[in-house]
């Protein structure tokens, strides 16, 4: 029976609590192992060249406490894997990509792109999928079935320029999925390169990069055909339909 879901907070503690709790034995047992290691091979290699087999008994007893140490470090990483398991119910690999994912504080931002456009569901999924390494079940969790307060979409933030730049890229492609940019996915992305405190040349980069890729132009008429757009190497969609006003617009 699987567990009721976390709040990323929630997560983010137990997360942590798990990894504290088993952390102290863990580094003790691969200090012990280090110390005793150094004296085995110190301790043999004086006693064989001395010919001493005494000390050498000696440095046997050191070996098999080495390899105690060794069992327990071994021992405290499967009692780890355990509780990660039983208490948030999913494996180590997928737990620690998913606190990664929630640790940046920028999952509000992630949240809110998807909701703006259900239809989009399966191609997000699928990209959130393969950049962060995590199933079904926990993207859809995680990102689409919980909508972020506007608190935490103003607290979103990201560490340096080059994740600054890597979340914003990851929202444009999220937003592209399926039918291209809407206005509201438009005026959101905007403000998160402000949000972001990006400076006018990355601003004006992002605008030229995605604005063609916009289905809808502010004021302009959803009348009459659409323009066929080809996106080449696209992964997830190979084409794309634009309004037909979008040839018109310009962006900067």
């Amino acid at each position: 029976m699987s567990k009721k879901k976390l709040s990323n907070k929630a997560f983010i503690a137990k997360y942590e609590a798990i990894y504290n709790d088993v952390e102290g034995c863990f580094f003790l047992f691969l200090i012990m192992s280090g110390i005793l290691s150094f004296f085995t091979i110190t301790g043999a290699i004086i006693s064989f060249a001395n010919g001493e087999f005494v000390d050498s008994l000696i440095a046997l007893i050191f070996l098999i406490l080495t390899a105690i140490c060794i069992y327990g470090i071994k021992l405290c990483d499967k009692l780890r894997k355990k509780k990660i398991e039983k208490e948030l119910d999913m494996s180590e690999e997928q737990a620690t990509n998913l606190y990664r994912l929630l640790s940046s504080h920028a999952i509000p931002l992630f949240q809110k792109i998807c909701i703006l456009n259900p239809n989009a569901k399966l191609g997000q999924m699928e990209l959130l999928k393969e950049w962060y390494n995590l199933n079904d079940k926990i993207v859809s969790e995680y990102i689409f079935e919980k909508e972020c307060s506007e608190e935490e979409l103003l607290q979103a933030s990201a560490n340096s320029l080059s994740e600054k730049k890597s979340i914003v890229e990851k929202l444009f492609k999220l937003a592209i999925v399926e039918d291209g940019i809407h206005n509201d996915e438009w005026e959101l992305l905007m403000n998160v390169l402000e949000q972001f405190e990006f400076n006018k040349n990355y601003i004006e980069y992002f605008i030229r990069r995605y604005s063609s890729l916009r289905t809808e132009s502010e004021g302009s008429s959803t009348e009459g055909p659409d323009i066929k757009l080809d996106i080449p190497g696209g992964k997830v969609i190979k084409e794309n339909y634009i309004g037909k006003n979008t040839a018109n617009y310009d962006s900067m």
